[in-house]
């Protein structure tokens, strides 16, 4: 059995070794960590550096688990349409995230 002390030395370890992975990927990524993803009639800041990002998936959801915040769009002319201040606002929120990291 071990000791609290040595539980919470060993979390500590494994929480050192995950963020490194996420630096070390972020790193090779070249890319900013946030980035607005736009689909038909919804637009969401996804972050690239979520244990779940799969830039694979093929959805884009409020529920999507790297997502950060998540615009939805209107129905116009039987097409799903997103408004441009939703839009802009999206960028300079994501603009603003990865200015502070």
């Amino acid at each position: 059995m071990i000791t609290r002390s040595e539980y919470l030395k060993a979390k500590k370890i494994v929480e050192d070794y995950k963020n490194q992975k996420l630096e070390s990927k972020a790193k090779n990524l070249n890319k900013s960590r946030y980035f607005v993803d736009i689909r038909n009639g919804c637009a969401a800041i996804r972050d690239r550096l979520h244990e779940s990002y799969d830039e694979e998936y093929p959805g884009l959801h409020q529920s999507t688990e790297d997502v950060v915040e998540y615009k939805h769009g209107y129905i116009s002319k039987n097409s799903w349409v997103l408004r441009e201040e939703d839009i802009q606002y999206l960028h300079d929120k994501c603009k603003k995230l990865n200015e502070s990291i």
